[in-house]
């Protein structure tokens, strides 16, 4: 065989090896982490290690003297160091004016210890500073280095280029200089190169020990293999030069791999609301790397929809999971696929290779709400006694906004045999077809009940029906009233109310096929085993949380109670095609329903804006991060259609404002808007039965002045007509009206423009649909008209503010003039999101608190360059600080659309508090301690405060090292403090920890611990 063509075929393979490697590799880009601060003398000095330096950072020391050289007589934390080939430079005669010299060594970080290198004492002065860089070449971190000198003093500089060996190399311009002899931060500037990208100053530095001296340092990227040239600086004032340019070289990074095991199409068919745990193998070895799993109707594409929670950023590992919630998820296949971030290569997809199927569940589970009334009030079933029953919806989902669990009326007591109705619940109208079967439909319902004296003997008494939609007929019976629980489930004589089963698993005794809108009727009482008094009480609500388990045991005072049909129940979310509204066959005409409920009201003003473009319904930062109203609060999403059509064409407009929700009688903040500038006020209305229903809504403005002086503004709006506008004092010159039906919600848009000024007015909406039976709302002194405002909301006070952290944080000479935060003090509007930029060269934290007492509410770390937002959803006011820099500290300031006064934050009432419970006494839990338990018990008790003096619910989760969780609910005393004792886990379990406190659904305080045994 030709020699000549093995080594040509040897030579090929090789280049293909080499291409697929390659394929798979990426340059991670050098990036600049931070700098350790200047450190200037006559004598010896040891220059400070940047703070936030990890193993791995390449540090780079440069030192300017008066042409003297220098040495390094310890190494200190990151040795050793190696001095470039290119190092010193330096012109002049030596500890003269006009003497300059830049040494430059460079060091990898190991990744312990934070002492920075000795230097020798040179002679005249030393000026060090080290900096640190990331994602360097561990092998080969300086691709190439080149140094030069300006003998002659001028104020233009040219630092010599090179020739780089790899793509996207960091170039490192340094420059020592010999004047000014005099301390400052801004003698160098106009730095330039056109063959670098991103050219950026990290330092500009100049100091008076001996003959002084000063450092510049700038860095850009060549992307490309390549010479690069000088660099050019301005000094400012006359002066000799030392140079040296150095390249970083990027490291090699590999890109990462993914693989999803499961769904693979075997046995994964689950029911909609069940979570699903998908299976995945995910490696990077030498990046952090996660992954965003999504599902989607086929494998293709890669067009799918995110899965939130723990699979949006699942973190690395092999055959690892990670839960998805299916609630809402529409019927139907799917398959599942992840895409990778590592913040250096391309992303890495990869799809299941088999699908979930996601069917309807077969039991229906339904809640007893403790604060909503039914629409329809059928006949109470022949119960003994009914004199303190109450009406209450059963509901199809918990978590319902307002819900909470709460006990019941104590009911009795009443004759021995004497049945007694507590509570009749009443279901929404179910779709037609649904079955339920004597013998096949079964039922469960669990709640928690107490009686009061051992002679009651009380126990549970259940009846369920069918009765048509108004109510007034009963369709089938069910379960006829009696006790289906346990034969011998008594209830517990006790202060501590137990589980009771009303229901455990009993057959319906009538079959029955719903036709559209009939109701189910479930009814909770009390029957007797032979009792001489009998009384009971139950514990009702649906609020979020964990349901009831099947027994007669448990105690546990924050389960949900629940019913259950073996069968799966739909209920009707509207009217179905073609059905008629009920006929009241006395008269022949459409029957009286509940009329429209007037949810709220948006009030937006809108303003010419010096921008290009148009923009609408936007509040921007200065990252150019849009914030959309319907990010925070109703809004109607088509009124940015009209807008564009009525102002984008003709000005670029902001539009500021905001939503009121209306509750009987709302006492809105005051609205002011500028006349002749467009303002929109957005009705937002809601019918049980069907909002395209409604016909008919008017807004009227109504003034009251102080010399018994009114006037009113009426704009009536019925759908299909032309808008009528009653102004007799002609306030208003312009009006449109927009309506639109968006998901279930009827919204009418009225854009009026005032052409004269209004007092302090109120806002009065009424609706109704096509029974014509009215709705009101009232908006206490929502708006007014003046000449002159800047901005056009009230108090200024929008949804984002921008704090910048300055250079000066990092100093405890921003405290006196507070400029360590700026601005100091910001106000925004609840559910608004504060940024934080850290232009600095150092790292900072964001601390909420005092640094006398931080009460671990939230705790933001913001790397050099970096920006963090936090948003902010209960009124109050934030105190924060920084605890690398304790003299720093801020304020933010959260207001309600409805509230204008702010209780500021109690710094002496904490939100959580954790005690250990030893033999000796209790023993306070801080934020990351480990607690070292002699004893394997797990007692605690929890307390704090959520700042406001009433009766509230507190919702307390423990997060345990397993993963497992439990929420517990316990209520605060009338000046807001609560307290509860309980166990970690059940049983003994080393590991961390984590106790958060919810008031609201807003988490108010978390604290986290290890717990350990004494060994």
């Amino acid at each position: 065989m030709n020699k000549t063509f093995v080594m040509l075929n040897i030579a090929l393979i090789f280049v293909s090896l080499l291409t697929v490697f390659a394929d798979q590799l990426a340059y991670a880009v050098p990036t600049f982490v931070g700098k350790g601060g200047i450190s200037d003398s006559g004598g010896a000095i040891t220059p400070s290690l940047p703070t936030g330096i990890q193993s791995g950072d390449v540090l780079i020391l440069v030192v300017e003297t008066a042409n003297q050289p220098i040495t390094i007589t310890n190494d200190g934390s990151a040795g050793p160091w190696t001095q470039l080939t290119s190092s010193p430079q330096g012109t002049g005669t030596a500890a003269q004016a006009d003497a300059t010299r830049i040494t430059v060594w460079y060091a990898t970080y190991g990744g312990s210890g934070t002492t920075g290198p000795r230097l020798s004492d040179s002679g005249n002065h030393q000026i060090a500073e080290v900096f640190a860089f990331r994602n360097v070449d561990p092998d080969n971190p300086i691709g190439v280095n080149i140094g030069s000198i300006e003998s002659t003093a001028d104020t233009s500089a040219s630092i010599p280029g090179a020739t780089t060996t790899k793509a996207d190399s960091l170039v490192v311009a340094i420059m020592g200089t010999a004047l000014p002899d005099a301390n400052g931060s801004t003698q160098y500037s106009g730095q330039s190169n056109p063959d670098l990208s991103d050219i950026t100053e990290i330092e500009d530095i100049t100091r008076n020990s001996g003959n002084g001296g000063g450092i510049s340092v700038t860095t850009g990227i060549k992307t490309t293999i390549g010479s690069y040239g000088p660099t050019s600086v301005t000094t400012a004032v006359n002066t000799e030069k030392a140079m040296i340019s150095l390249a970083l070289s990027p490291k090699i990074s590999v890109a990462p791999t993914l693989s999803v095991s499961q769904p693979d199409g075997v046995g994964d068919t689950i029911s909609v609301g069940d979570s699903y745990t998908i299976t995945y193998t995910l490696s990077d070895p030498d990046d952090v790397v996660t992954a965003s799993f999504y599902y989607d109707i086929n494998n293709s594409g890669l067009d799918g929809t995110a899965i939130s929670g723990t699979c949006a950023t699942a973190v690395e590992g092999s055959d690892v999971t990670c839960t998805w919630d299916t609630t809402g998820m529409s019927l139907g296949n799917y398959y599942v696929y992840g895409i990778t971030n590592d913040g250096t290569n391309p992303s890495v997809s990869a799809y299941s290779t088999g699908q979930i199927t996601i069917t309807v569940p077969s039991t229906t589970r339904l809640y007893f709400s403790a604060s909503t009334t039914p629409s329809v009030n059928p006949n109470f079933d022949s119960w003994g006694y009914t004199a303190e029953a109450g009406r209450y919806a059963l509901l199809s989902a918990k978590g319902v906004s307002g819900e909470s669990l709460v006990l019941g009326t104590r009911i009795g007591p009443s004759a021995t045999g004497v049945t007694q109705l507590d509570r009749q619940y009443v279901s929404e109208p179910m779709n037609a077809g649904q079955v339920f079967t004597s013998g096949n439909t079964f039922l469960k319902a669990q709640l928690q009940c107490r009686e009061f004296n051992n002679g009651d003997n009380t126990r549970s008494g259940l009846s369920v029906r069918i009765v048509s939609q108004d109510g007034t007929t009963t369709r089938a019976t069910l379960l006829t009233i009696d006790n289906y629980g346990l034969a011998t489930g008594e209830f517990r004589n006790n202060n501590v109310l137990r589980n009771a089963a009303y229901a455990d698993g009993d057959t319906v005794t009538a079959s029955y096929t719903t036709v559209s809108g009939d109701r189910l009727v479930v009814e909770i009482g009390y029957t007797d085993n032979a009792g001489s008094t009998v009384e009971g009480q139950c514990r009702y609500g649906a609020p979020t949380g964990t349901d009831l388990p099947e027994d007669e045991t448990t105690t546990i005072s924050t389960n949900v109670p629940w019913v259950e049909f073996s069968n799966t129940i739909t209920f009707r979310t509207g009217p179905d095609q073609g059905s008629e509204i009920p006929q009241d066959t006395s008269t022949g005409t459409k029957t009286q329903r509940r009329p429209p409920q007037i949810s709220g009201i948006g009030l937006y003003s809108i303003t010419s804006s010096n921008s290009e473009n148009s923009y609408s319904k936007i509040i921007q930062d200065d990252s150019n991060q849009q914030l959309r109203f319907e990010y925070f609060f109703p809004y109607s999403i088509n009124s940015d259609l009209t807008d564009q059509k009525n102002y984008g064409e003709y000005f670029g407009y902001d539009k500021y404002g905001g939503y009121i929700p209306f509750s009987k009688r709302s006492d809105a903040v005051l609205y002011s808007t500028k006349i002749n500038e467009p303002t929109q006020i957005q009705v937002r209305i809601d019918d049980e039965y069907a909002s395209t229903k409604i016909e008919h809504v008017s807004l009227f403005i109504v003034g009251n002045g102080q010399k018994s002086e009114s006037y009113s503004v009426e704009l009536i709006f019925d759908k299909g007509k032309t808008i009528q506008i009653k102004d007799p004092q002609n306030f208003i010159k312009d009006v449109k009206v927009n309506d639109f039906l968006e998901d279930v919600s009827y919204w009418v848009n009225f854009d009026l423009v005032f052409q004269k000024e209004i007092r302090l007015s109120d806002i009065l909406i009424e609706t109704w649909h096509e029974g014509r039976n009215p709705a009101y709302a009232l908006f206490i002194g929502s708006i007014k008209a003046i000449e002159n405002m800047t901005p056009p909301i009230s108090n200024t006070t929008l949804l984002t503010a921008k704090i910048e952290i300055t250079h000066d944080t990092s100093s405890p000479i921003c405290k006196a003039s507070n400029t360590c935060f700026v601005p100091n003090n910001v106000t925004i509007l609840k559910n608004g999101i504060v940024t934080w930029h850290n232009p600095d060269s150092f790292i900072h934290d964001i601390t909420s608190g005092t640094p006398n007492n931080p009460d671990n509410r939230f705790d933001l770390h913001v790397m050099p360059g970096e920006t963090k937002q936090k948003s902010f959803n209960t009124p109050g006011i934030y105190k924060y600080f920084c605890s690398l820099h304790p003299w720093a500290t801020g304020s933010i300031t959260v207001v309600d659309s409805q509230q204008n006064t702010i209780k500021e934050y109690d710094e002496t009432k904490p939100p959580i508090i954790i005690a250990s419970v030893t033999p000796k006494g209790s023993v306070m839990i801080e934020q990351n301690q480990d607690v070292i338990k002699n004893t394997k018990d797990m007692k605690v008790e929890i307390s704090g405060n959520i700042q406001e003096g009433s009766s509230n619910s507190v919702t307390i989760t423990i997060i345990r090292p397993d993963g497992t969780s439990d929420d517990l609910r316990v209520l605060t005393n009338d000046r807001g403090y609560y307290f509860i004792p309980t166990n970690l886990n059940k049983k003994w379990l080393e590991g961390d920890y984590v106790i958060i406190t919810k008031y609201n659904d807003v988490e108010i305080g978390q604290i986290k611990f290890t717990v350990k045994q004494n060994e």
